[in-house]
């Protein structure tokens, strides 16, 4: 159970507990009276805690290699990100959202002279890979869907 939850949850425990305590009538404060004045407030059977949403996904993308790299762009569900030129090894995290949709990314690397390689990992498990060589300019691209 997450922290947040446990206090809601205990928070919720205790303020129930408090509702059955002590009476309506003249039992006084300081006197371990129990009251006598009415029926104690019922105390309510079960408490509920609301769930905390789901963990997002990982996206992690990487490149590796000796090629220069021109530029990198990133994708996900639309939404580029764009850097370069950079030097290899390059990686990125992406948090993907846990809302039961698919999701559609896409990493694009243009690069100079060398080798690379592109690697796509969706949490820990492989999700694509790519990989190229050459004494000009390249584009190396690997791409994929998950539903999370």
């Amino acid at each position: 159970m997450r922290p947040h939850a446990y206090r809601t949850g205990l928070v919720a425990v205790l303020l129930a507990g408090c509702a059955g305590t002590g009476g309506t009538g003249t039992g006084g404060a300081g006197t371990g009276g129990a009251g006598t004045g009415g029926p104690a407030s019922p105390v309510p059977s079960a408490v509920v805690v609301p769930s905390s949403p789901a963990a997002a996904h990982s996206l992690v993308i990487t490149a590796e290699g000796d090629a220069e790299i021109i530029s990198i762009v990133y994708e996900l569900d639309g939404e580029t990100s764009t850097e370069g030129p950079a030097s290899l090894p390059w990686r990125k995290t992406v948090e993907v959202p846990a809302d039961g949709r698919p999701h559609r990314w896409s990493l694009t690397l243009t690069h100079g002279s060398g080798r690379a390689t592109l690697v796509a990992t969706f949490d820990g498990a492989p999700a694509g890979r790519s990989q190229g060589a050459g004494t000009g300019q390249g584009t190396l691209r690997v791409s994929g869907s998950v539903d999370a």
